[in-house]
């Protein structure tokens, strides 16, 4: 699954509760906000510039905080996801989400519980203003019942 513009989508006090949370200090979390809050923007386009606005969320494209701040603003999602308790283990080790930037895998053993795990990533996306890709986002399944269906249809 693929965060659509994952940096846009990031809201300003949501992340800053996060970060909190997270025991980052009031006084850095303030002064983070506060720059989130009042930096100004251009579109420049044809040579034309547009006047300066603010926005009310998203982190700097390019900005050396910027993964980091979008990896706390999802975290939660990992969190949550992870205890479902569905999944599958590799190795010893029991997983059902990998991040990478903003892509997400799902790991599931069964149908259901794949569902039960896009649901929640649904609730977590509106939540937290964010929208998962269709487009770029695809379902594989392996084991002993994909040969099946194939030489079903071969």
């Amino acid at each position: 699954m693929d965060v659509s513009k994952a940096f846009d989508c990031v809201l300003h006090a949501k992340l800053c509760s996060k970060l909190l949370k997270k025991g980052m200090h009031p006084s850095i979390v303030r002064i983070l906000y506060m720059w989130c809050k009042t930096q100004k923007f251009k579109v420049v386009w044809n040579d034309k510039t547009s006047r300066s606005f603010t926005v009310q969320k998203s982190v700097r494209q390019g900005g050396v905080l910027s993964p980091y701040f979008f990896n706390v603003y999802m975290d939660g999602l990992g969190v949550m996801l992870t205890s479902l308790g569905v999944g599958c283990k590799v190795g010893k080790k029991f997983s059902n989400n990998i991040w990478y930037a903003d892509d997400l895998v799902l790991l599931a053993t069964t149908v259901t519980a794949l569902q039960q795990m896009i649901n929640l990533c649904h609730d977590y996306a509106r939540e937290h203003n964010i929208c998962f890709n269709e487009k770029k986002t695809v379902c594989m399944r392996f084991g002993c019942s994909n040969a099946k269906l194939l030489t079903k249809f071969s």
